[in-house]
């Protein structure tokens, strides 16, 4: 299969988050695409095959971190949009629907001179419950954080993923997963992952739950992150949220972030980045 590496989020050559976007492979194993995703030593990779019957720019897709098959993901699909669209020589704009399993993304990739910009429609947020008291008081010891830093309350914030936004006013280059149950404090908040945001320098840090791996930019974050900064009126709804990640790992990212509509009725969710490349386009045996 034909892969191809690419910089996600990146404001310059090997910045952002690296993806690898293979061209086929959707029907074969899971294990084999995950020993292939494995083999790349990516944070995730993604597997892209025109939809069969579908419509111009319809594309199945399969995405894999390095130890499982997700339902969703944010950069590899902007990712494998931004290396789609660069195969279609002379497309200035595309609209693409990625279907993962039930649910259709669509997203729009637009052809710069040196790289391309791509924005991710995530839809409507949903807010959960905040969490419990006795969870509260155990997430900051957990996170490596003092508490006297967190700043309103922690909530379950999803456009696919579920996430709880842990929102603080400082202390961001101490923040880690210590907790060895952490996963545990995540599902008694009815979360999948967590996410650390520093509200004064929106930047935000976020990890597999053993805490092992840290991300480098995580799309499918940015948009809940961006609904409860305006649910919290600690944005506006008409500016463009940035929201960086990568700094701690040498890989800085931006992540852009529309909100549309108020803090009481949130109608949906836009994540926007700009793409480069990391290497040239390359193939491997399977």
């Amino acid at each position: 299969m034909r892969f191809r590496q690419v910089d996600v989020f990146a404001e310059r050559p090997l910045a952002g988050n690296g993806t690898v976007v293979f061209f086929g492979g959707v029907s074969r194993p899971a294990a084999e695409l995950q020993r292939l995703t494995q083999e790349m030593r990516q944070f995730e990779s993604v597997f892209v095959e025109p939809t069969e019957g579908g419509a111009e720019h319809s594309i199945d897709a399969r995405i894999f971190s390095l130890v499982e098959e997700l339902a969703f993901a944010g950069h590899p699909l902007l990712g494998a949009a931004a290396a789609l669209h660069e195969a279609q020589a002379g497309a200035g704009v595309v609209q693409w629907q990625f279907h993962l399993g039930d649910r259709i993304v669509a997203i729009e990739s637009v052809k710069s001179d040196r790289h391309y910009v791509v924005s991710m429609d995530q839809g409507r947020p949903t807010f959960g419950a905040c969490p419990e008291s006795d969870l509260r008081r155990d997430l900051p010891s957990a996170l490596n954080i003092d508490e006297s830093l967190l700043v309103g309350q922690p909530q379950v914030v999803s456009t696919s993923l579920r996430y709880l936004i842990v929102a603080v006013s400082g202390g961001l280059a101490r923040a880690r997963i210590v907790d060895p149950a952490f996963e545990s404090l995540l599902v008694d908040a009815g979360a999948q992952y967590a996410y650390v945001v520093d509200v004064r320098t929106r930047e935000g840090r976020h990890w597999e739950n053993d805490g092992s791996i840290e991300d480098v930019a995580t799309g499918s974050a940015a948009g809940p992150v961006g609904a409860w900064l305006v649910r919290n009126r600690l944005a506006e709804p008409t500016e463009r949220i940035v929201l960086r990640q990568g700094r701690f790992l040498d890989r800085p990212s931006a992540l852009f972030v529309q909100v549309h509509g108020g803090p009481e009725e949130i109608e949906r969710v836009e994540v926007t980045g700009r793409w480069r490349w990391s290497r040239a386009a390359s193939s491997t045996s399977s």
